[in-house]
């Protein structure tokens, strides 16, 4: 009975009218717009947990299963907000307790309008969506890619939060560009130990994101010069055209690496010139770009040489034997003796024969015996030199005599004809002109102080790698246009070799194109006899020792059709590297 009268007064409460100046007192309850609402001492809560079902009687308000209910006209809205607050036990009960009022559910006292909560966000916890007060609202807030975003809303008339958020892992990730550096993450210093060459370090991860790896960038080189060897550094790169040379020295620098700084001039000397005596021209010994020269005694007029890196060069010589004329002795039966005789304007090392003072090459003066013969039937017969003719270089010239009606064709395959003359006699000479194989400009050409130099940039009287180690002198570079214009090339290399040149491989000396080898190197035949053919499955000599199997032949024309192919001829064993391809160079 109790329990119904106060649901009665409540029911009627509901629909007594308010105005602006109504007193209002804590618990004081009221329908407003079919909506069930409580005076918490300040405002009107409107408490509503959800539909309970239809209903037809607005204002009514009943405790049914369990729960307190409020008819809006409809539908039965839900005054449970499910929070405890003590127990009780008789069902239905009604109370008010400070701000709120409450109703027994037969075990829990039930708050109908429990105190606000404002919602609190939780950052940065253990997961994204979490809150500290209230209830979390993702959808309320986007994501941006680097941070989860959510709202915490207020329960129970409470505020809402602002932007709740949690970073999103971020691995660490190198920026090896700068010493330190991160793409993502943060760079941690200590965690690698620098070592002489590389700085290190690594960079963390954050917000539960991985470490990087080792993460590192070349400490700068500075260029430091190694004068012992050409070309050479002690530190950094060498930068051969960096400084040209003169006629004395070497120079190059060496530049540094990953921001280093570059050296001064490194310089290395060449090698002097030892004195000597060449074509009648006593020499001193010059350091390399000297120049010097005096005929020797007994010999009139001038010479000059210059010293290139060891090797003499000829600027000119005129030097004569100093009596020149005739003789007045008889012809053909007197040799001068030590004293020289009644001809002291001769030196001792020449006869007089035919009217004509002839040298001897006896070497220093001296009493002439059976090693130079003593009457004019003694002395060396006129011979012809028996080395190549080259197109464009004149004719081989003579063993003993000299050069006369000398004639170079410039063609291939054609004869050089010339004769040489001494004493009187005269012998006629022919030699044909040469092909040899040939390579294409870039061929690198390995020298002997272990650099590497284009064959179309390499001089007479430089040194290039041979067979065995040998250092062998270029003494001429010769440049071709051959009618045929194929070029070969190794294993998809670089094409640059023409059919008939010569290369070693295990079995020997072979040549893609041996017919074309015997038409244009008679000499090299004649010395090695005739090569065989180089095809796939051979075994090629390197440099160093290194082999190389053939297991493709490609061929194309050059282009231009007259782009110039070049040759090496060297003394010593008269082999070199062309592109670490041991070869001949017939």
């Amino acid at each position: 009975m109790l329990l119904r009268a106060f649901l009665l007064s409540l029911f009627v409460l509901l629909f007594v009218p308010y105005t602006v100046s109504d007193a209002q007192t804590t618990g004081q309850t009221r329908n407003s717009g079919n909506t069930f609402q409580v005076f918490d001492g300040t405002v009107f809560d409107t408490p509503d947990y959800g539909s309970l079902g239809g209903c037809s009687v607005s204002g009514q308000m009943q405790y049914s299963g369990g729960t307190m209910r409020f008819c809006n006209g409809s539908t039965w809205r839900n005054l449970d907000s499910g929070v405890n607050n003590g127990t009780c036990s008789n069902a239905g009960q009604i109370r008010r307790n400070t701000t709120w009022l409450e109703f027994c559910n037969g075990t829990n006292w039930r708050k109908i309008n429990p105190t606000h909560i404002d919602g609190a966000c939780l950052n940065e916890g253990g997961s994204n969506n979490l809150c500290n007060d209230g209830t979390a609202n993702d959808a309320a807030i986007a994501d941006t890619s680097a941070q989860w975003r959510w709202r915490c809303d207020g329960l129970y008339g409470g505020s809402n939060s602002g932007t709740c958020y949690k970073n999103k892992p971020i691995n660490g990730v190198c920026n090896t560009s700068v010493q330190n550096g991160c793409s993502a993450g943060v760079a941690n210093d200590g965690a690698v130990a620098d070592n002489s060459t590389y700085w290190r370090w690594r960079c963390d991860g954050q917000y539960g994101g991985s470490n990087s790896g080792t993460c590192q960038k070349n400490k700068p080189v500075n260029g430091v010069c190694n004068n012992a060897t050409r070309n050479a550094c002690s530190a950094g790169s060498s930068n051969d055209g960096a400084i040209a040379d003169t006629t004395a020295q070497w120079r190059w620098r060496c530049d540094g690496q990953n921001g280093g700084s570059n050296s001064g001039t490194c310089a290395k000397n060449k090698a002097s010139c030892s004195a000597t005596t060449i074509g009648n021209c006593s020499l001193g010994a010059t350091a390399s770009g000297g120049s010097t020269g005096s005929c020797a005694s007994g010999y009139s007029g001038s010479c000059n040489y210059t010293c290139n890196n060891g090797t003499w060069s000829a600027n000119s010589n005129s030097c004569a034997f100093g009596g020149g004329g005739t003789c007045t002795s008889p012809t053909g039966s007197t040799m001068f003796n030590n004293s020289c005789g009644n001809y002291s304007g001769y030196a001792c090392d020449h006869i007089c024969c035919g009217g004509t003072v002839y040298t001897m090459n006896c070497g220093a003066a001296h009493t002439f015996d059976g090693i130079c013969g003593n009457d004019c039937s003694s002395l060396p017969s006129p011979s012809c030199k028996t080395t190549d003719c080259v197109a464009g270089a004149g004719v081989p010239g003579c063993t003993v005599g000299t050069v006369s009606d000398a004639y170079n064709p410039n063609t291939e395959g054609m004869n050089c004809t010339w004769k040489c003359n001494y004493a009187g006699d005269s012998v006629s000479c022919s030699k044909t002109i040469a092909g040899g194989g040939c390579f294409a400009a870039g061929t690198y050409v390995s020298m002997s102080d272990g650099s590497f130099k284009a064959i179309e940039e390499i001089s007479i009287g430089e040194s290039v790698k041979g067979m065995d180690g040998a250092q062998n002198i270029v003494e001429e570079v010769l440049i071709h246009n051959f009618e045929e214009n194929t070029l070969y090339a190794f294993n998809g290399g670089a094409f640059f070799v023409t059919a008939e040149h010569p290369f070693m491989t295990e079995e020997g000396w072979k040549a893609i194109d041996p017919e074309m080898t015997i038409n244009r190197n008679a000499d090299f035949v004649e010395q090695y006899g005739k090569p065989n053919v180089l095809k796939v499955g051979d075994v090629l000599t390197k440099e160093n020792g290194e082999k190389m199997v053939i297991e493709t032949i490609e061929s194309r024309d050059r282009y231009p059709s007259k782009m110039p192919v070049y040759n090496l001829r060297v003394d010593g064993n008269s082999t070199y590297y062309a592109d670490g391809y041991l070869v001949h160079n017939k």
